[in-house]
């Protein structure tokens, strides 16, 4: 990008944190991912449903970039989970992955809505469309009353077409009694988006088939199919390539620009640890040298748990502080962090290189430091 070039991590940070907004404006005019972008706006809206998104391969790749997950652009089958089971269920992916990311993909993109085929109002409402539609006897009376008990506890279609006397009520409700029988026209009708054009609730040219889909399906469109995801994808995508411009000049810059993104919130150390990049910031800010990713999880945990306090990343001002630690450290270091040259602690091995004739000098930090040597340091 060339903009940050030579400037000191806290002359750079001083500058994003008052000019990011321009300078990201900047960039993004110029940059080929504009082409992303506009593509981006006119595809995503005709993308509904996951499985539409993940036969999508650029779209996918824009979208996934957006939540910092580009990496994971060919892992399909954990994407479509991630988009299709409960973020908030303790057994869903998403929250078994520790990792943030995971888990605001999954919160932004899941398709999951709580079981709720009927409410309260639309109960009341079959219940008298019915009633004035079927014969005035006491079998539709019975039918009715015994429907208003057990709509509630019919949360899903299926379980609707599972009870013919519920769907008979319904079905009847509706105008369109001869459905009853039809279970797979109403399983479109009921999981459908009825406002698509190619949908079996349009197709029919039926008022009542419109009319129950509309009332009763449980389609939920895909976030980054809405307007408000567009923008917000779109928003995201732009900050993650800006970001990756801001580490050709900086590294480190591209690192506490990311933390101060992702960390916010984190409410364990294994949520940090799960990301490569969230880790690193804490390892140069901790003063831990590279050699720390040598230990094992548990010696990592044990290492860091007394050192970093999670109640810090609750609040923008906690996350900041550490993000200030972290430059501190890693320009105290003299380099970027991640790029392998001096290490926090190096001094007490030397300057961590010895001379070397044919090379000039040999990096000796892997000899020196193991994960032996590290504990008894720590």
């Amino acid at each position: 990008m060339g903009l940050l070039s030579g400037l000191d991590d806290f002359t750079g940070w001083t500058l994003l944190q008052k000019n990011s907004t321009a300078i990201e404006q900047s960039y993004a005019a110029t940059t080929p991912s504009a082409s992303d972008i506009a593509y981006l706006k006119s595809v995503l809206p005709t993308l509904k449903t996951p499985t539409a998104l993940l036969g999508n391969y650029r779209a996918l790749t824009i979208v996934a970039t957006a939540f910092g997950l580009s990496s994971e652009v060919g892992q399909t089958a954990i994407l479509d989970k991630l988009m299709t089971q409960n973020p908030n269920s303790s057994s869903s992916l998403a929250q078994q992955l520790s990792d943030n990311r995971y888990l605001m993909f999954a919160q932004s993109m899941s398709t999951y809505q709580a079981p709720a085929l009927f409410t309260s109002t639309s109960i009341s409402s079959i219940a008298a469309a019915y009633t004035a539609a079927a014969p005035a006897d006491v079998a539709s009376s019975a039918q009715a009353a015994l429907f208003r008990i057990i709509a509630p506890t019919l949360t899903t279609p299926a379980a609707l077409l599972a009870n013919p006397t519920a769907l008979a009520v319904v079905t009847t409700a509706f105008g369109v009694g001869n459905l009853a029988t039809q279970s797979s026209v109403l399983t479109n009708l009921l999981t459908q988006d009825p406002t698509a054009s190619n949908s079996v609730a349009q197709q029919a040219g039926n008022s009542g088939y419109f009319a129950l889909a509309k009332a009763l399906s449980t389609f939920k469109p895909l976030y980054s199919s809405t307007s408000a995801g567009i923008t917000a994808i779109t928003a995201g995508y732009q900050e993650n390539a800006f970001q990756t411009a801001v580490g050709t000049d900086n590294p480190a810059l591209q690192e506490a620009m990311y933390f101060q993104k992702t960390a916010g919130g984190a409410t364990s150390l294994s949520q940090l640890m799960a990301d490569p990049a969230l880790l690193d910031v804490v390892r140069v800010a901790e003063g831990l040298p590279t050699a720390f990713g040598n230990l094992d999880y548990t010696q990592q945990v044990a290492i860091l748990t007394p050192r970093v306090d999670m109640k810090q990343f609750a609040t923008a001002a906690g996350v900041s502080a550490f993000v200030t630690k972290y430059l501190a450290m890693d320009q105290l270091n003299g380099t970027s962090s991640g790029s392998g040259s001096t290490d926090p602690l190096m001094s007490l091995f030397g300057n961590g290189s010895s001379s070397n004739s044919n090379s000039g000098s040999t990096d000796i930090t892997s000899s020196l430091i193991t994960p032996g040597s590290l504990n008894l340091i720590l």
